[in-house]
């Protein structure tokens, strides 16, 4: 009898995994484990430092990420405010160096219309002494200082522009002076205005740097 030959099973092997996943995988698992260490380490710093944080005191409250947060805050409003002060500051000080200016060429031109009103004045008494001595003694002394007893240049002006009636009018001489004496009060009127206004932009100035609850300063002499 013949003899019978059992059926042979093949068996396949399994394929290898690729070389691309393998080192997909690796990469992965790298990644993986190097953000989990990076992470331990984040927690225990941020645990270290909040303990020795902890230790110090500000205002009687331990301090904390939320109270250095809060400082910061702070910090920042207090810097902004002294940015937003020193640009008032820059444009006050612009504003004070004008003003400043403005009142010193205001006093320069004052004094010079002053000088020259008194100079106009003297001449008209003077001449006014050699023709009627009795209607130039009716024009009172000018008030040389601040204690002398006497008047001002402005209103000697005005107490002979009252006495140009009674001066006589045949005189040629006298008339022209009159009318260089109006003309230099006239300037003298002027540069009065213009440095009262220099004055009063100063104070101003010096009120808005007090505010309403500073105190006022000495108010100057206008005459």
């Amino acid at each position: 009898m013949p003899e019978v030959v059992p059926p042979r099973t093949v068996v396949s092997q399994p394929k290898p995994p690729s070389k691309t996943r393998e080192v997909l995988t690796s990469a992965t698992l790298i990644l993986f484990t190097a953000l989990v260490g990076i992470a331990c380490v984040i927690a225990l710093a941020s645990t270290l430092t909040q303990t020795r944080m902890s230790t110090l005191v500000i205002d009687g409250v331990p301090l904390s990420i939320w109270k250095l947060d809060d400082i910061r805050s702070q910090w920042t409003d207090i810097r902004d405010a002294i940015d937003d002060l020193s640009t008032e500051i820059t444009e006050a000080e612009k504003q004070r160096t004008t003003i400043v200016g403005n009142e010193a060429a205001a006093n320069q031109n004052f004094n010079a219309a002053n000088t020259t009103l008194i100079i106009k004045i003297d001449e008209l008494l003077f001449r006014l002494r050699g023709v009627d001595k009795a209607l130039a003694d009716k024009v009172e002394p000018r008030k040389e200082k601040a204690d002398d007893h006497g008047v001002s240049p402005a209103q000697q002006y005005a107490q002979l522009s009252a006495l140009r009636e009674e001066a006589p009018k045949d005189r040629a001489d006298l008339n022209s002076l009159f009318d260089e004496l109006k003309a230099a009060y006239k300037e003298y009127a002027d540069a009065r205005g213009v440095r009262l206004q220099a004055i009063a932009s100063r104070e101003a100035m010096i009120q808005r740097i007090k505010g309403p609850t500073g105190c006022r300063e000495r108010q100057p002499d206008l005459s």
